[in-house]
């Protein structure tokens, strides 16, 4: 039986996991990073400096809505349809949305500053450094941290026998990439992602937010 390995973070998983049993693949789960939430406090006076927020994940939506009123005249864009799609669902509708993947491409859409972007602690450095290449100053609130899990013996073994893993986030790719054999699949979420293993794996295909779930199936079920 063709065996895929998935590793988000819990729940994260599930949807694709279901979706994968029903098709009759065996499906493990590596957490391959844990998040934690950094409490922000943000003044208003402070916000009302910045003429652009760029979002960078949907957690960090999570954050941005505690504190931005929909009516707030700022402009707002994100990085990736997830997390624009999670934006709407809040009620606050970005109106920069990149067609491709990844923070330069939004980056190129900005046209008002200074900007704000929330995401990660650790942020990957190409949205900042495209929107300063082109003269905005940009200041970054980190609304949460992702940090490496050390794994177990299972969980080694289980990525090693791995017929198919999938992979989100690069950071993630750092833990699971000593562990993956070379023969196996790897499909990464997203461009960036997919180019940073593509450096030191040589099967990677990439699903995006959208279509990631149909991608990972289809891929799994014609390496029976």
């Amino acid at each position: 039986m063709t065996r895929v390995v998935l590793t988000r973070e819990p729940p994260r998983n599930e949807e694709l996991a279901l979706l994968l049993r029903a098709a009759g693949l065996d499906v493990d789960e590596v957490p391959l990073t844990t998040t934690v939430d950094i409490p922000v406090t943000v003044d208003r006076e402070w916000l009302a400096s910045f003429r652009t927020i760029i979002v960078t994940s949907g957690r960090a939506v999570e954050v941005l809505r505690t504190f931005l009123d929909p009516a707030h005249p700022i402009v707002l864009g994100c990085v990736g349809t997830a997390t624009a799609r999670r934006l709407s669902e809040v009620g606050l509708a970005p109106t920069l949305v990149p067609e491709k993947e990844g923070g330069a491409a939004v980056a190129h859409l900005v046209t008002q500053g200074p900007v704000l972007t929330l995401g990660a602690l650790e942020t990957r450095p190409e949205l900042g450094d495209s929107l300063r290449e082109r003269g905005f100053t940009v200041t970054h609130l980190a609304c949460y941290s992702t940090t490496a899990r050390t794994l177990s013996d299972r969980h080694r073994e289980q990525l090693s026998q791995a017929d198919v893993v999938v992979i989100a986030a690069p950071s993630g790719w750092r833990v699971a990439q000593p562990h993956v054999s070379e023969q196996a699949i790897v499909v990464a979420m997203g461009d960036t992602t997919a180019r940073e293993i593509a450096a030191s794996h040589p099967r990677v295909f990439t699903g995006s937010s959208d279509s990631l779930n149909d991608v990972v199936r289809d891929l799994a079920t014609q390496a029976r």
